[in-house]
């Protein structure tokens, strides 16, 4: 019987490495040093966006970028040797158009990745609150057809 070895490790970061903003724990983050250091390829998988996620090996102290980045729910997969992003799955323009209207009717508000940015359809509670946090910039759409000017993976429903 041959010896499987493994080769690349993924973390999920939500309730997995992390719980909520309050950071990675200095166990977690030794045992990804631990396992970079043996020559593992390692990578995080998360529902953010590619961008979001390469700033967590910084902000751990994990003391180098990690391998890939698996974004988007596994829509979008960054690879740091090519330094290349993929994006997988995306839905289309008429389709995100009769969501985000539906969402408006509905009288709530929703969110998308685009371009590096989180986008949102208008002001709400729920981007007050992100602001706060310093978590990143946020931009609110000028009016809805710039919710779906282009494809995207995922969109994201306040409430």
């Amino acid at each position: 019987m041959s010896e499987k070895k493994i080769k690349v490790i993924s973390a999920d970061i939500d309730a997995t490495l992390t719980w909520g903003f309050q950071g990675i724990s200095e166990t977690n983050a030794q045992a990804i040093r631990d396992l970079i250091d043996q020559g593992y390829l390692f990578g995080v998988a998360s529902g953010r966006a590619y961008n979001d996620l390469m700033h967590y090996p910084e902000m751990w102290g994990i003391g180098r970028t990690f391998d890939f980045y698996i974004g988007l729910n596994g829509a979008s997969l960054y690879d740091e040797a090519t330094k290349k992003n993929e994006v997988f799955f995306e839905i289309e323009k008429e389709y995100i158009r009769l969501l985000v209207e539906e969402i408006d009717r509905m009288g709530l508000d929703c969110h998308i990745y685009v371009h590096g940015i989180t986008l949102f359809s208008k002001e709400s509670e729920r981007l007050k609150k992100l602001r706060k946090s310093g978590y990143r910039e946020f931009v609110v759409a000028k009016d809805l057809s710039e919710m779906y000017a282009e494809k995207t993976s995922k969109i994201l429903i306040n409430v």
